[in-house]
């Protein structure tokens, strides 16, 4: 028996070694030679239909890719697709989602399935894998089946916003637009309170120092009209980050008119700056001091924070 023709030694090599037998049969093989290809070895039976060329590589995205073959019209999504982007936290081992269309729903499956939520819209591709966007695989993260933390979700969005792979912009559109989703309520949720909101470097820094402070603090919350980065609302400790632009004069002047409104209204402002974050364990344990202090002020525990 010859060995596999090129254009399907090619085909398989677009999808990560994986070869439909549709795919097969349409390149011209018989039934019987596909066959034939199995019992020789030279193809492995990856799924029902679905087979991957021996001897090649094995790649992440060689069971994703034959998932998509299984059912057609389907594409990945999940904690497999925000790896892909290098959301921090995931990687290419974690599980990933098969998008199917409507009334498509494959059986037997070792993977979890959903409904595409965007039919035809918000589709990528990751070499010849269909998956979803990096901003609509995030908004699957969110989702409440996936077990992933409000602090695991802000970092893996904060460093696909980074790396430019989705923005404040597109992630509050596409929630809006999926808003019946749990995922999607769970974005637009975390957008409206700040939490995934990051506008600088610094600020991305700070919210990881942060993060490992308990209580967690609320963050952009309004407060006598002013936007503040970090709030304690049971101590009134307000966390900010200073910029390069508050080092400009006009925005001095007009934080020492913020802060001095804070102050008068029982607030206590703690400003950090880009040389504080050189030593975050010490950043840190400088603003548990300020809170454990603050505490004590308000006649609560300072144990409390920790």
């Amino acid at each position: 028996m010859p060995p596999l023709p090129p254009r399907i030694q090619r085909l398989a090599e677009h999808q990560f070694g994986a070869v439909s037998r549709q795919q097969l049969l349409t390149a011209g093989l018989g039934a019987g030679q596909v066959d034939g290809l199995v019992r020789r070895g030279d193809l492995v039976s990856l799924r029902w239909g679905v087979y991957r060329v021996a001897g090649g590589a094995v790649p992440a995205e060689q069971e994703p890719m034959a998932a998509v073959l299984r059912t057609r019209g389907s594409r990945v999504t999940g904690p497999f697709v925000a790896a892909l982007f290098g959301a921090e936290g995931f990687s290419r081992d974690d599980p990933f989602v098969l998008c199917t269309p409507t009334g498509r729903r494959p059986r037997s499956t070792a993977f979890p399935v959903r409904v595409d939520p965007v039919p035809g819209g918000h589709a990528a591709m990751w070499g010849g894998l269909p998956i979803t966007t990096p901003t609509v695989a995030a908004i699957d993260l969110a989702h409440p089946s996936r077990g992933v933390s409000d602090r695991a979700l802000r970092t893996a969005v904060d460093t696909l916003r980074w790396g430019g792979h989705t923005s404040t912009e597109r992630l509050s559109a596409c929630a809006r637009e999926l808003v019946r989703d749990p995922g999607a309520r769970r974005i637009c949720r975390l957008l409206g309170d700040g939490s995934l909101v990051a506008e600088s470097g610094g600020e991305r820094r700070l919210g990881a120092v942060v993060d490992q402070i308990s209580p967690a603090p609320r963050r952009q919350v309004e407060v006598l009209s002013y936007r503040l980065d970090y709030l304690w609302p049971s101590v009134r400790l307000d966390l900010e980050y200073d910029g390069e632009v508050h080092a400009r004069p006009d925005r001095r002047a007009r934080d020492r008119r913020r802060d001095a409104a804070l102050t008068e209204a029982g607030y206590e402002v703690l400003r950090v700056r880009a040389a504080d974050l050189r030593a975050p364990e010490s950043l840190r344990a400088r603003i548990l001091d300020v809170l454990r202090t603050r505490a004590r002020q308000h006649d609560l525990d300072p144990a409390t924070f920790r």
